[in-house]
């Protein structure tokens, strides 16, 4: 079964009604089935945008806490790899994409769901292995 890891960017367009990818994100989330893998530098990341933006991230935490979102990746295991990603990818990754990545070589069969088409066409998994990934269109208009 393929597992789907979720980036900040289809979160944050979930909880704010004025992404512009907010549509996408409802289809695409609504398609799903429970669990949703990520990263705690994701959640991190979206709660730090979902507040700036005036919004909640009290639901957000309420759907780790009951599992839909789970987070089974830990940092200070993984820190070497990360550290090697982030070096590789220097000045265009940041820590949430790099978990992300590294997420995706422990889980091979896996979709990545992410707003950031541009940069999950360029990084690599295990070295040169393209990364499965599901965004929505590069030039799609809001709807």
């Amino acid at each position: 079964m393929v597992k789907t890891l979720v980036d900040a960017g289809p979160i944050i367009a979930l909880w704010n009604r004025g992404d512009r990818h907010h549509h996408w994100a409802v289809e695409n989330f609504s398609s799903l089935q429970p669990p949703v893998f990520t990263t705690e530098p994701v959640i991190a990341e979206a709660c730090h945008f979902i507040l700036s933006s005036g919004g909640s991230s009290t639901a957000l935490l309420k759907q780790i806490e009951t599992g839909i979102f789970e987070i089974p990746f830990k940092l200070s295991a993984n820190a070497a790899s990360v550290a090697a990603l982030m070096e590789k990818y220097a000045g265009r990754m940041d820590l949430a994409d790099a978990t992300l990545v590294r997420l995706s070589e422990v889980f091979d069969e896996c979709q990545v769901l992410t707003t950031d088409y541009t940069d999950f066409t360029y990084y690599r998994r295990n070295g040169r292995q393209v990364i499965p990934f599901l965004a929505p269109p590069r030039y799609a208009t809001p709807g």
